[in-house]
């Protein structure tokens, strides 16, 4: 009988992919910003700050999902498919973040 699937991984997965998806979407926010402000976005105005904490949110979610996915590869006796996926995933996305922020900071 093949073992059910994790919980924490289905989590993981899920977490992963919304967290994901919405920093893409803040990205698009931020270019829009960006783009239709006269000299750019002004760094203590309200959008910017918000679209900074939104940013750290999603940063947050995905560390919160890679915390999931390894949680669900150790849990014993489950399907460790979906805890891979999951794992795999916010490794990228993190690293995806840190990069964009390195490449955001060495930009002048």
């Amino acid at each position: 009988m093949t073992p059910k699937h994790s919980g924490l991984g289905i989590a993981s997965l899920i977490l992963c992919v919304m967290s994901t998806l919405s920093l893409f979407a803040l990205i698009v926010v931020a270019g829009v910003l960006e783009a239709s402000t006269p000299g750019g976005m002004d760094e203590d105005s309200v959008p910017t700050i918000v679209v900074g904490l939104v940013a750290i949110g999603c940063f947050a979610g995905e560390l919160l999902a890679l915390g999931l996915g390894i949680g669900g590869i150790f849990h014993p006796n489950r399907n460790r498919l979906f805890p891979i996926l999951g794992t795999v995933f916010s490794v990228t996305a993190v690293l995806g973040c840190l990069a964009l922020t390195v490449v955001g900071l060495s930009v002048d």
